[in-house]
């Protein structure tokens, strides 16, 4: 069974089948149980990724979408196109940024949010 998230916004949206919620600005929880064991998720918020300018718009929406947790097949759907067309798309974008993972490219574009917030002081 797959467990229901708990969300602080009623803003939701169907992402195949999967609700997804803009990002939090609250801790969130999740609980479910799995063979008469229960579970919890703890969510905490992050810095908006900013992504390395040497992305295109349409990689970046690419990325956008994987570090909300994403497959290749939901990215597809979304983009209208085909798992493979993304995975073509992903390995480019891992090649430019030189990361070889999706936790890679997680952790590139939060050093560069943390970058942007050190230059500017945390304005904007």
């Amino acid at each position: 069974m797959r467990p229901k998230p708990v969300f602080k916004s009623e803003e939701r949206d169907e992402f195949d089948g999967v609700e997804t919620s803009p990002p939090a600005s609250d801790p969130r929880a999740v609980r479910f149980e799995v063979g008469g064991q229960e579970f919890a998720i703890l969510s905490l918020p992050a810095e908006c990724p900013t992504f390395p300018v040497e992305l295109t718009d349409a990689e970046r929406s690419v990325v956008m979408l994987v570090l909300g947790g994403a497959s290749n097949a939901q990215v597809a759907r979304r983009r209208g196109t085909s798992p493979r067309t993304i995975a073509n798309q992903l390995a480019g974008i891992f090649e430019k940024l030189g990361v070889h993972s999706r936790s890679e490219l997680a952790a590139r574009c939060a050093g560069e949010a943390h970058r942007a917030h050190a230059v500017t002081g945390g304005k904007g």
